[in-house]
């Protein structure tokens, strides 16, 4: 369900994005992930879709977020949708881009070790009864790194329906059966500096696109 590959040190090589290309062809969606700091933040989508996708090149892309505030790539001369979806987190150093042409994706980055929940009642606010007494059952470092595994795959969901926060994440099944399976792999930047980094596609999503407002690009 996921094609993933870190951006490489040096990201503008040829044949780097011809080879990234290729798996976008053949798997219809990609994951990249990369440090902080080769783009402005609000750049990466188009830095990456300029490279990755011929619709995109030559100035004619460009940005724009419809309900929810959700971004989508527009074609900047008919302000149309391009017939593609991206999305991006950001954590501490690490950029994570998702780009499909076969389904929504979301993607979402959070550190192993952050605590996502400090009591009980931000627990329940994503967590059903079944995931908080499984959690119970876990020692405190273990908790905490499940805890962000599943905001992680949780989040990677809301982004893909496109309400986000809005969407009750309680709903949102980790582990189980979902449709797709939501996963979530761990991803080492620097030694003892590891993030979860969760995809999810939803091939019937909730409309999201509304009315458009054209970003600077």
């Amino acid at each position: 369900m996921r094609a993933s590959a870190p951006l490489p040190a040096a990201p503008d090589r040829p044949a780097r994005w011809t080879a990234l290309r290729r798996v976008l062809d053949h798997t219809g969606h990609l994951v990249l992930y990369l440090p902080a700091g080769y783009w402005p933040r609000g750049a990466e989508l188009l830095s990456l879709a300029r490279r990755l996708l011929p619709e995109a090149r030559d100035g004619r892309a460009g940005l724009a977020r419809g309900r929810y505030r959700r971004p989508y790539l527009v074609d900047l001369r008919t302000a149309a949708p391009l017939p593609v979806d991206v999305n991006l987190s950001h954590s501490g150093d690490l950029v994570v881009v998702g780009v499909s042409r076969t389904a929504r994706i979301g993607v979402d980055a959070e550190r192993t070790d952050r605590t996502i929940a400090t009591g009980p009642t931000m627990l329940a606010r994503f967590c059903d009864p079944a995931e908080r007494a499984w959690l119970a059952t876990l020692d405190p470092g273990a908790r905490v790194a499940e805890i962000a595994r599943l905001w992680t795959c949780k989040e990677a969901t809301a982004k893909a329906d496109g309400r986000g926060l809005g969407l009750d994440l309680r709903t949102v099944r980790v582990g189980g059966v979902p449709d797709p399976p939501v996963h979530a792999h761990p991803v080492e930047l620097r030694p003892g500096d590891r993030y979860w980094v969760a995809t999810a596609l939803l091939t019937d999503p909730p409309p999201v696109h509304g009315r458009t407002r054209e970003e600077p690009t």
